[in-house]
């Protein structure tokens, strides 16, 4: 009897943990397969994951947004545009912009040094023969003021010049070899009022004065005390630093923009708050073979002395260019560089929403941050200028047109140009593991490294473009005083390395695009890695896990 009682109790908890695992463990099969509407026939999904369909609301499990009605985000409007839902554009921050017609100006960021006039340079000579007794020039740099006395010459040829002037002085004073006498002295630059004070002493004076011929500072001293020089011999070369010159260095891609005759302002870390303003007087013809660079010269007054000669500066002149009539342009963040094919992202409204459709364009220069339009945008058009990635990946997801469709096949490099290219890339990644260990000073080396590589003018010209736009970036960033400079400068060179990747690929098989939402002024910005883990380089360590993978570049 125990043991019936026994056989009931196992068959009874049997049959209760399999109806317990049923709620557990059973999945309801309208989720994933075709019978996944609601009662009311509604289906919902999520505005930028539309593979994901339930039949109630809820979360994605993708991205966590709320789950919106099928039919706000598919009304059918236009099979090629990619359609998102109010939420979906707040959450991925898409701003729009009409596009207009300006006058391209280009805003040319300079870098160089402060440099000596020329012009302004002098040597003070000696004008007679004789042995240094004293010096007063000790140093380079010192300041030296016209008529100051610079040092004591012994000169026998002065000493006997002087005594004859003064034997002839004592007999008539319209005697012709008197004159004769006073003119050798004159000859020897001695001055009128050196020759009086000669005459007021009646007797020689054995070691000369010399005197400071101008004003300014010593640049090189050429002979000390003790040393004996000959008429014409210099003593030191010395700058008036009143005037001096701001040398800048051009880069081939900017000198169409630098001519002469341009305006430019000069801004110096020392005196942020001071702008010294010249004009271009002269461009150098030959372009340096080590820095790649052509050197363009202003002249700025300098009253005050506070440029000094090797002080950085950085400076800005503006050029409009070839162009003489309005333009279309659009802002750099509108664009999404595909190799010689760009796109961007018309808006279109639909009544169930907000769609965007993929347009090629053909780009001018870049201009103050944003590119002249030659062909495939019309005036008044509306079209997405932030959240253009976002935009994408919802394109590419959905198996609407997408910049990866764009480019069907990936251009080919050469294996020199692919070698080259695979090291950008590796140092682009090191940059960024600086970044996300806070290594200022590291990272401000691999940023040098970066910038030598993509000066290198070689290569076939689709992967020359590529160099060229994305050295405009590390143009645009030459004052890296600290981390958050080069974090700045990190945001859109990340723009240019994903369009490199997708353009050219790599000999690597896998890599990451990821994006921070709070990065740029909480506007977002991507970057690339090589690991699926997130480690934030915009934030370091503060916020090491802020991000997500929303794209993966295969080869």
């Amino acid at each position: 009897m125990k043991s019936k009682y026994i056989f009931i109790a196992i068959v009874s908890a049997l049959f209760a943990g399999l109806g317990i695992g049923y709620f557990i463990f059973h999945e309801d099969k309208g989720e994933h397969t075709h019978q996944v509407k609601s009662e009311n026939g509604q289906t919902w999904t999520c505005s930028m994951h539309p593979q994901i369909k339930k039949s109630e609301p809820g979360k994605c499990p993708i991205c966590g947004m709320d789950l919106v009605p099928q039919s706000d985000v598919s009304d059918n409007m236009d099979p090629e545009a990619v359609q998102l839902s109010s939420s979906a554009v707040a959450l991925a921050n898409i701003q729009t912009e009409k596009v207009t017609k300006g006058k391209p100006e280009q805003k040319i960021r300079l870098s160089g040094k402060i440099a000596v006039n020329e012009n302004e340079i002098y040597t003070q000579a000696f004008h007679f023969p004789g042995r240094i007794e004293k010096s007063y020039i000790n140093f380079k740099g010192e300041k030296v003021s016209k008529g100051q006395i610079i040092a004591y010459l012994y000169s026998p040829e002065i000493v006997a010049a002087q005594d004859e002037y003064l034997e002839l002085l004592k007999g008539n004073p319209n005697n012709e070899l008197l004159k004769a006498a006073r003119q050798k002295l004159e000859n020897w630059k001695i001055s009128t009022e050196m020759v009086s004070e000669i005459e007021k002493r009646g007797e020689p004076i054995e070691k000369f004065p010399i005197k400071s011929e101008v004003d300014g500072i010593v640049l090189e001293k050429l002979k000390g005390v003790g040393d004996y020089v000959s008429k014409g011999a210099s003593f030191f070369k010395v700058a008036n630093i009143q005037s001096v010159w701001a040398l800048l260095d051009v880069y081939e891609r900017d000198l169409p923009f630098v001519k002469e005759g341009d305006k430019v302002k000069v801004n110096t870390q020392a005196f942020p708050e001071i702008t010294f303003s010249g004009i271009i007087d002269f461009v150098d013809p030959v372009i340096d073979a080590k820095d790649r660079v052509a050197k363009a010269r202003v002249a700025l007054q300098n009253r005050q002395e506070k440029l000094k000669p090797q002080m950085l500066i950085s400076a800005e002149t503006e050029n409009k260019g070839k162009y003489t009539e309005d333009q279309i342009m659009v802002p750099a963040s509108a664009v999404l560089w595909t190799g010689e094919l760009s796109i961007v992202y018309v808006k279109t409204n639909s009544s169930k929403g907000v769609a965007f459709k993929l347009r090629k364009v053909k780009l001018g220069p870049l201009m103050n941050e944003r590119y002249v339009i030659l062909a495939g945008l019309k005036e008044g058009e509306e079209i997405a200028v932030n959240g253009t990635f976002s935009i994408d990946a919802a394109a590419q997801l959905t198996g609407k047109p997408s910049m990866m469709q764009v480019e069907d096949k990936k251009k080919e490099l050469s294996s020199k140009d692919q070698e080259s290219f695979d090291k950008i890339i590796n140092t682009y990644l090191e940059l960024k593991s600086f970044l996300v260990q806070d290594e200022y000073s590291k990272s401000k080396e691999s940023w040098k490294k970066l910038h030598e590589l993509l000066m290198d003018d070689k290569g076939g010209d689709s992967f020359k473009s590529f160099k060229s736009s994305t050295m405009s970036v590390l143009h645009s960033q030459n004052d890296l005083a600290n981390i958050k400079m080069i974090r700045k400068g990190f945001e859109e060179l990340s723009k240019q390395i994903v369009k490199g990747l997708k353009t050219f690929g790599n000999t690597s098989d896998t890599y990451y695009i990821q994006k921070c939402p709070m990065a740029n002024d909480n506007q977002g910005a991507v970057w690339v890695s090589e690991d699926k883990e997130i480690r934030n380089p915009y934030f370091g360590e503060s916020m090491l896990k802020c991000g997500s993978v929303i794209d993966v570049i295969n080869f």
